[in-house]
């Protein structure tokens, strides 16, 4: 009789951490799922937000501490949004499998920052950081011949967040460039400028690549200027326009 209730008395010692550990994980809250997202504007995006079904509670979409869309589980597949974000929708037939995930469309630059999806049962489940980039379709470099030599300016409008500007040789080395400036215009868009004067190099290709690193978006007009010819102008003045890794070439006589 003793040996038996040494052995209950083990087993209990066993037993009684296991029920401690599966209560714990059952109270302790759920730790919400972070993504980054980028985005071009004009985009529509999906910000994912995933977790199981839960009955008798209220999903909500939150950014920069207003309210987007809220969706009782009672109600069907209807939802209240915003007034000013009547850009976003639910996927009404996944909602029963967990999808809370949130369309976002036709992107801004302003829609850019921080969301969060919860359930009143659960809590924070998802914060979603939407990064937002305007990147135009072409790069323009215009061709001037100056008493010092050829000054290349190369200029491109539309771009958000603000971009660099590089210039390189045929050889993909990268040049001293002139005056460059970046100003902001009325509608939140960064546009670029800058000059290169031509110096005599191992090769006549010149290169001005424009980038945004936070979107990793590149455009770069690639021109090649004749080594034996002399530029003559019409007006002083020569544009020639490309995009996305494209080759100009540059034929004055």
């Amino acid at each position: 009789m003793v040996h038996l209730s040494d052995r209950v008395i083990h087993c209990s010692f066993i037993f009684l951490p296991f029920i401690f550990l599966q209560l714990s994980a059952v109270q302790s809250p759920s730790i919400p799922s972070s993504e980054t997202i980028v985005a071009t504007v004009r985009d529509d995006v999906i910000l994912p937000c995933h977790s199981l079904p839960a009955r008798g509670t209220k999903l909500e979409w939150w950014a920069a501490g207003t309210k987007l869309l809220e969706w009782p589980f009672n109600v069907g597949y209807h939802y209240q949004k915003h007034p000013f974000y009547n850009r976003t929708s639910l996927f009404g037939d996944r909602l029963k499998y967990g999808d809370f995930s949130m369309k976002l469309s036709n992107v801004t630059t302003c829609d850019e920052g921080t969301y969060s999806c919860s359930l009143s049962t659960k809590g924070l489940i998802s914060v979603v950081e939407l990064v937002v980039g305007a990147v135009p379709s072409r790069v323009t470099v215009a061709v001037e011949r100056t008493n010092s030599g050829v000054v290349l300016q190369c200029e491109s409008k539309g771009w958000y967040p603000k971009p660099e500007v590089f210039w390189l040789d045929g050889e993909e080395n990268l040049l001293p460039a002139g005056s460059s400036e970046t100003p902001c215009g009325p509608d939140g868009l960064y546009a670029v400028s800058s000059r290169l004067t031509v110096k005599k190099s191992n090769s006549n290709i010149f290169t001005c690549r424009i980038q945004q690193q936070k979107i990793k978006q590149t455009r770069e007009t690639q021109i090649r200027i004749p080594a034996n010819c002399n530029l003559v102008l019409t007006g002083g003045l020569s544009t020639v326009v490309g995009s996305s890794s494209l080759l100009l070439l540059l034929l004055l006589f």
